[in-house]
């Protein structure tokens, strides 16, 4: 075809009237339409030589399911993997087409770690590796037997996958309840009571839960025996608030979320530091003192725990951060008077306590604390709650930064001017 186009232009070169203009225009023309001839023809060539080459377009399906269409064991499925920097109890490791995470200890007492094979839908299950579950990716539906799992669900815009809650009145959450007001999620364990049959029905990808190491009280074993996919989370046993809202991250394995999850506990740590660092700089520590006193047993936090390393940060002088304990410490009511009666601050965490006239209707002897007959008793229980349920326990795990801007304004205001407490309230 090129030939038969070049005899053509050579003889309508030669007849008369054409000037030198326009034949060098006439030249320029064939030399353009040569070169797009042989580019045209080469991506043709290229095209021809990928065929049958596996593509890694996702099939989507209902539900936000997105399966691999054409599976390559050489293409990395997980491009953005999270680097956990906080949390002690779990960890990841990624693979081309799924990642193993292993959880250790999933209970206190455990005597051995749990480990969860997560799949890219759509690839195939590697047959050496073992796991006590294998979970598709990305998950589809679920449903979450504790509070603190919901937030991380709202904070990776994955609310909608929620399928399935314990019990309405232990739920905080606006748009969790609008969502069972729509039928849209189903209470699983109402009054305490494992639904089975509901949740067999549900069929969800997921469920999670905790442990606590007592076959009585924990509902994973039944509800493993049944089939389900259930998967311990067990942040709660994580001793930094860093730590605990770094489990963001364990929540966005199972719907490929890691890049968001890493942008948002980025600010969560961003704003907790910073304000931890305006709170090591204060001259003056005041004393503090945690718990109350119930059937003859005063539970204070021990000075490795959770609680203590907030008091920490917030530039507190804890009175019992001396104690290597990470749990809670039984003490008799005569031993945190003879420490604490002086104490410059009282965080009681009592439900049943809303002024300090119930304060001293359950004991008189409360009236003679220091920081009670300063006022300087400050409640999380009663700020923001809904029926029965109290947001500091649900999402207050997952926003440590609020709760130290808490703490930080009570123990030194002059700090944070401009902070309105948010967990907290003091008892009057």
């Amino acid at each position: 075809m090129l030939n038969q186009n070049r005899r053509s232009l050579s003889q309508f070169l030669r007849l008369k009237g054409v000037d030198k203009r326009s034949c060098k225009y006439l030249k320029y023309l064939l030399q353009s339409a040569i070169a797009a001839f042989i580019l045209l023809t080469i991506i043709i060539g290229l095209s021809a030589c990928d065929q049958g080459k596996p593509t890694q377009e996702l099939a989507s399906y209902p539900h936000g399911r997105q399966c691999v269409s054409q599976f390559d064991p050489e293409f990395d499925y997980f491009p953005h993997k999270a680097v956990v920097k906080y949390a002690q109890g779990f960890g990841v490791t990624y693979h081309k087409h799924y990642k193993l995470v292993t959880i250790n200890p999933p209970f206190r007492g455990a005597k051995s770690a749990v480990r969860y094979l997560l799949i890219q839908c759509g690839t195939p299950i590697p047959q050496d590796v073992s796991a006590d579950q294998i979970v598709e990716l990305p998950v589809r539906s679920q449903i979450v037997l504790s509070t603190t799992h919901i937030p991380h669900l709202e904070r990776l815009k994955v609310l909608d996958r929620l399928v399935g809650i314990a019990d309405l009145a232990l739920v905080y959450s606006a748009d969790v309840r609008e969502r069972v007001a729509q039928h849209k999620i189903k209470e699983i364990a109402k009054g305490g009571q494992l639904n089975t049959e509901e949740v067999i029905r549900l069929n969800p990808d997921l469920i999670t839960t905790f442990a606590i190491g007592n076959s009585t009280v924990d509902t994973y074993p039944k509800l493993t025996e049944l089939g389900l996919k259930v998967v311990l989370n067990a942040e709660y046993l994580e001793n930094s608030p860093l730590g605990r809202a770094e489990w963001l991250k364990f929540t966005a394995l199972f719907f490929n979320q890691e890049e968001l999850a890493d942008q948002e506990f980025n600010k969560i740590e961003a704003k907790y530091k910073a304000i931890a660092t305006l709170a090591q700089n204060v001259k003056q520590r005041p004393t503090v003192i945690t718990g109350l006193n119930f059937q003859g047993t005063w539970h204070v936090a021990g000075g490795n725990s959770y609680t203590a390393k907030f008091l920490q940060d917030a530039g507190a002088n804890y009175l019992w951060s001396d104690n290597n304990q990470t749990g809670a410490i039984p003490l008799s009511f005569e031993a945190v008077f003879a420490k604490g009666s002086n104490a410059d601050f009282w965080l009681p965490n009592a439900s049943m306590w809303l002024s300090l006239a119930d304060i001293t209707n359950s004991d008189p002897r409360y009236a003679e604390f220091l920081a009670f007959r300063n006022r300087q008793i400050f409640n999380n229980t009663h700020r923001r709650r809904a029926d029965g349920a109290n947001d500091f326990w649900e999402s207050g795990t997952l926003n440590p930064d609020l709760i130290l801007a808490d703490l930080v304004k009570i123990f030194h205001p002059a700090l944070l001017p401009n902070h309105n407490l948010f967990y907290f309230q003091r008892l009057n």
